[in-house]
Order: C-alpha cells, then sequence, then structure tokens
C-alpha cells in the first residue's frame, strides 16, 4: 500500500515563475479551466515503485478518468501506462508506429488552431534529442499554459537543434532543419522552456513553468494540493491488489 501523505508547499512555489504555480495550477483545474490536457512523457522519467505503476502513471490514469486528459504522446514503449487502465486511444508510442504517431498528432493540433484539442501542455521529463518528438511539446498555441518536470529540468533549455542551422562537414557548409511538419502544422524543434521573448532561447509561450524535481513526487504534491490525495490513495491501493492477484 503507498501512503500519499500530506507534503508541505514548497516556497519556491509561492514565487511567480511564468504566472504558474503548483497552487494555482490545481486550483485551475478545481475550477474546470483544463479538459484537454495533452502529456509529452518520457519513459525514463515515469520510475514504476514496488507495487508496480508509478505515482505518476496513476495520477495520468486518474486525469483519465475525470475525463481530464486528452492524449499521452509517450517517447518510448506504452506498457506501463495500459497497466493502469489508460485507454489504448489515449496512449500514442512515438517508437512503435510512426504513422499513426503523426495522425493523433495532426487530430490534437490540426492546421487551424483555434479548433486544437489542448488547453494545457504537461511535460514528464525532458524529451530526447530526436525528432519528431522533441516538437509534441512545441505544438500547443501560445496562449496555452505548459509544465515540464523533471528531475534533470536544466537539460531543458538546450538541444543539438538550439545550434545555428548551419555547419561545416567535410569542408562543405550543410543546412540542418530545425522545424518538423504534422499534417499541415508545423513546430519547432528547438527547445521552447526559456522565458517569454527574452532573447535567445527564450520561448513565445505566455504562460509555463519548469519544476526540477522527482515526477512522482511533484504528482504526489500537486494531487495534495488539487484535493485528490485520498483519490489517488485508493486508486492506488486498487491498482496494487490487482497486481498483485496471481495469474490464474
Amino acid at each position: 500500500r503507498v501512503r500519499l501523505t500530506s507534503v508541505p508547499v514548497d516556497v519556491e512555489d509561492l514565487e511567480v515563475h511564468g504566472s504558474i504555480t503548483l497552487m494555482g495550477l490545481a486550483r485551475r483545474f478545481a475550477q474546470g479551466s483544463f479538459k484537454n490536457v495533452v502529456v509529452c512523457a518520457c519513459t525514463d522519467d515515469l520510475l514504476q515503485s514496488s507495487c508496480g505503476p508509478s505515482t505518476s502513471h496513476r495520477l495520468l490514469a486518474l486525469l483519465a478518468e475525470r475525463q481530464l486528459l486528452r492524449r499521452v504522446y509517450v517517447e518510448g514503449h506504452a506498457e506501463q501506462l495500459q497497466q493502469v487502465g489508460l485507454p489504448r486511444e489515449k496512449v500514442v508510442a512515438a517508437c512503435l508506429d510512426a504513422d499513426a504517431f503523426r495522425m493523433k498528432v495532426a487530430e490534437d493540433f490540426p492546421r487551424d488552431s483555434s479548433r486544437d484539442h489542448c488547453d494545457l501542455m504537461l511535460v514528464f521529463g525532458v524529451p530526447a534529442q530526436v525528432a519528431p518528438f522533441c516538437a509534441v511539446p512545441n505544438l500547443a498555441r501560445r496562449d496555452v499554459p505548459r509544465v515540464l518536470v523533471a528531475s534533470d529540468a536544466q537539460r531543458c533549455h538546450s538541444s543539438d537543434f538550439s545550434s545555428t542551422a548551419t555547419r561545416v562537414r567535410d569542408h562543405f557548409e550543410a543546412s540542418y532543419t530545425s522545424w518538423v511538419t504534422f499534417g499541415r502544422r508545423r513546430a519547432t524543434l528547438r527547445p521552447q522552456w526559456g522565458p517569454h521573448f527574452a532573447g535567445p532561447g527564450s520561448s513565445k509561450y505566455r504562460e509555463q513553468r519548469v519544476f526540477n524535481e522527482d515526477v512522482d513526487v511533484w504528482a504526489a504534491r500537486f494531487a495534495h494540493e488539487a484535493g485528490w490525495a485520498s483519490e489517488l490513495e485508493n486508486f492506488v491501493s486498487e491498482l496494487c491488489v490487482e497486481v498483485a492477484k496471481p495469474v490464474s
């Protein structure tokens, strides 16, 4: 049984960083501001506990149960997420079927951005420097809040795509594409987690926050602030019972 204890509020969360705090985010969930949450999940950061899927996995399952989750784009394999009962159509693994991945992205982010199915972009872990997956967080409109949670979050500010578009190779100048197209929608591959329009490495996003902490610790803190701690704890207990059942 996993105990989700009350977590004291970090002083840093009382400060405004891109106008998003953990308490403010939880409050906006309570107010019904978010109904189409898109998640980009780096599976290396979604650790498993000894009782099966981790707290962050279960938080995603709880969002799905509350009908607040639009999609989870997974960098690696999706077996762990399926163990917590996420509907198959909600989870898209970029490494398994590139065509299906692009099709789902085009559904969620059509050419007409006013028809997007994303009102919050939540990123667990720092996406690897692999196209096209690393461009998905940048598909959100500039007025959509973005949150990144990772234990090594400083890596989110730069990648191979951050450097100049041309490099000299074998005495010839070669150009490197820094954007990708999904359907009829184009997105940059460069990280967009810097301050809002503040020079090189800055971001077009008005509201975003980078939390430099373990994703499971953050998930437990968020559940507490949202008033979902007991609900998530019961959800955890039920899942642990299911995992512990012998296979007949």
